[in-house]
């Protein structure tokens, strides 16, 4: 989904310079792709969760482990470079081997599986019986010449054991890489430099230097031998001039968000302002309480009081709320119940609703595709339609009230997009300037 959202393939396919190597690009975000798709496989088996973080500390142990090779592209007409591992199986014109200098290791110092008497043989239908694992560990660090101990343990008849294993296990990788070729054979040597790997063939007819090989078998192939010394200059890819793609578009359509948050919009330029109705009296504060906390209190106590308008023990719940956000010494209980009923009187005057609903949880997908989701603080009802008051605890004075409610009016028209899909038209939209102790309606903006 990432890849697709993104474009990503036709950016790395933009790079160009020639179509191999976007054609390569291509692959490797294959590889990429079905490597997230393992991991999430492994996490599966595992019962663990999938993560990015967790994926990316996969990729590094691949890397790590030299595991996160290049993806091979089989119809791109280019260099394939791989382990002799990974090429069982697999066939090309032309094949390379290199690093036949290296000298066949036996694992004496990793983790091995043997078996516990040697004189049994192997138990295909039970596989782990007579099976033991075993793992001597190498005590001296970076060290790996002139210690004792670990000639005399590779001298011993185990370590000779292991050595001969060694030798047969990359015998049998070399004859997967001297099988790969189709039509030519390359074996890359250094110059008057041993080659313990490729002479762990004992093959004293594999020699270079002439122009035919003469095979056991008396079938002689030709031969060739070539001196190779590093270029001194190297040369950049030059770009490929029947390559092309599609250019980057002139004028790029930003992407719209697929999730659209009321309290997130920005305010709508040019909107304007109807009626400010000052409520008479001021919310007192004491002190320099968190505006948040200041907040999230308001709305819990103007909730709670239109719930229940004239609930036994308002007091106690107001204390209560108060408390919670740990406000009792900033805020009086009583003044809180007298904010509430100045509210609600005038709401009472002003709009006679049939039904007050209070913290209105919506989701709705509108036009573009994209979900609009939120709570309203207050809805009323009306004959006339659905009013929408927002409550905020903007400290300012009555000279600010406007230009701060125009500030929330990307919210309001967001809350009026999403009751207009809900069918419920809105009559009109306001701020609550609770402890400004205010109203002020802000205008819907003209439709086109």
């Amino acid at each position: 989904m990432a890849i697709n959202q993104a474009n990503v393939l036709s950016t790395v396919s933009s790079w160009g310079p020639t179509m191999t190597r976007a054609s390569q690009r291509r692959a490797n975000l294959e590889s990429l792709r079905v490597l997230a798709a393992q991991y999430e496989q492994d996490c599966a088996k595992n019962h663990a969760p999938a993560t990015i973080a967790g994926f990316l500390f996969s990729c590094e142990d691949l890397g790590a482990s030299g595991e996160d090779s290049k993806a091979a592209d089989e119809q791109v007409n280019a260099v394939h470079v791989g382990t002799y591992h990974k090429a069982k199986g697999l066939e090309w014109p032309v094949v390379i081997c290199t690093d036949l200098e290296t000298k066949p290791r036996p694992r004496l110092w990793e983790v091995t599986v043997g078996p516990v008497d040697s004189t049994k043989p192997f138990d295909l239908a039970n596989p782990l019986s007579n099976r033991r694992l075993r793992f001597w560990p190498w005590p001296f660090g970076s060290q790996a010449n002139g210690v004792p101990l670990a000639a005399n343990v590779e001298g011993s008849a185990l370590g000779q054991t292991a050595q001969r294993a060694a030798e047969e296990e990359e015998l049998r990788l070399l004859y997967v890489a001297l099988t790969r070729a189709r039509d030519r054979l390359v074996l890359v040597l250094e110059k008057e430099q041993p080659a313990p790997w490729l002479q762990s063939l004992q093959a004293s007819w594999l020699q270079p230097g002439g122009e035919r090989i003469t095979l056991p078998d008396s079938t002689v192939i030709s031969s060739l031998t070539l001196a190779v010394t590093p270029p001194t200059d190297i040369t950049g890819t030059r770009s490929d001039p029947a390559y092309a793609w599609f250019g980057a578009p002139s004028s790029p359509t930003p992407k719209q968000p697929a999730r659209l948050i009321p309290s997130g919009q920005a305010e709508i330029p040019g909107i304007c302002i109807g009626r400010i109705i000052d409520l008479g009296t001021r919310l007192p504060i004491a002190g320099a309480p968190d505006e948040t906390d200041l907040g999230n209190a308001i709305h819990a106590v103007l909730a709670a009081e239109f719930l229940n308008p004239n609930p036994s023990q308002r007091l106690e719940a107001v204390q209560r709320i108060l408390h919670g956000y740990k406000l009792e010494n900033c805020l009086k209980n009583e003044d809180m119940i007298a904010m509430a009923d100045r509210l609600r009187r005038q709401i009472a005057t002003d709009f006679q609703p049939k039904r007050m609903l209070v913290e209105v949880p919506f989701e709705v997908t509108n036009a573009r595709g994209q979900r609009i989701e939120g709570f309203i603080d207050l809805l009323l009802e009306t004959k006339c339609g659905w009013v929408v008051v927002d409550h905020k605890s903007f400290p300012g004075k009555h000279a600010d009230w406007a230009a701060k409610a125009r500030s929330y009016s990307g919210q309001l028209a967001l809350y009026e997009e999403a009751l207009a899909k809900l069918n419920m038209p809105v009559a009109s939209l306001w701020i609550h300037f609770a402890v400004g102790g205010g109203l002020v309606e802000v205008l819907p903006h003209p439709k086109a």
